[in-house]
């Protein structure tokens, strides 16, 4: 699992402008925000401290750059410049791409894997062919989405079956049971190659509410399958992977394949 954490660090890293020496120190700032968020037994002061020392390293290793040669990175700070964006609304947001970018893409990364590895030769081979194509990681995600649940809030009044829902109620969308509905998916818990994705599967939301970063995520992991094309296809798993502790991400605490 360590090159499937190190990899989403360094891509914003790189889109932002940031030295690679900065990479490993944001990553293990992120880790317990991730796991509060994860709702993981981590101290309160844990994180508020994490999170203060992420935003000072963002400070010193972003914010303060005479000269960005990252394209996301230029961008935030031309926001900045022309008061389209506060500081503090770049700051809170890119604190955001690493801590919710980072492990979703990770899970994404992980899950392809071991869809792969598990295959047998000629389902592997024919995956393996249809990377890019549109349809493949769409469905190896929706198969495992790496977000199981994420809250929403009723903006208005509203009756779902017998719950009456006010304006600000908190419903908990569990996006893993819906990708996963009987009512959409024809043998909805198998991965198929074929597979009519319509309805759209909720892995990266809907609407307003999609990812931004939904197309770099998705790019992340087909450049990880093209590149370990050739270990992939001798690779096998040493062992069934238990899940990371948490109900809001679903991801592997360990991934071990032999070659």
């Amino acid at each position: 699992m360590g090159p499937a954490r190190a990899l989403p660090v360094r891509v914003l890293c790189r889109l932002l402008g940031i030295h690679d020496t900065s990479a490993a120190v944001l990553a293990r700032l992120v880790t317990p925000i991730i796991a509060m968020i994860d709702h993981g037994r981590v101290p309160l002061a844990d994180v508020r401290r994490a999170r203060q020392a992420l935003e000072d390293e963002l400070e010193s290793a972003f914010f303060s750059l005479d000269d960005c040669n990252g394209p996301l990175g230029a961008a935030i700070l031309d926001g900045i410049a022309a008061g389209t964006l506060t500081r503090k609304e770049a700051a809170d947001n890119t604190a955001l791409l690493f801590v919710a970018g980072t492990a979703t893409t990770t899970a994404a990364i992980a899950h392809a894997i071991h869809l792969v590895v598990t295959m047998n030769t000629e389902s592997r081979r024919e995956a393996l062919d249809a990377v890019e194509r549109p349809g493949f990681l769409r469905e190896v995600l929706r198969l495992q989405p790496p977000v199981r649940y994420t809250p929403r809030f009723a903006a208005r009044r509203v009756r779902l079956g017998e719950i009456a829902l006010e304006p600000g109620a908190m419903v908990q969308v569990c996006i893993a049971s819906a990708n996963r509905d009987p009512r959409a998916y024809h043998r909805s818990h198998l991965w198929s190659l074929d597979r009519d994705l319509e309805p759209a599967p909720l892995t990266f939301g809907r609407g307003l509410h999609s990812c931004l970063g939904a197309f770099l995520a998705e790019l992340e992991v087909i450049e990880v399958l093209r590149y370990a094309r050739s270990t992939l296809e001798r690779a096998s798993l040493v062992d069934v992977p238990k899940l990371q502790p948490g109900w809001t991400l679903r991801v592997p605490a360990e991934l071990i394949v032999s070659t």
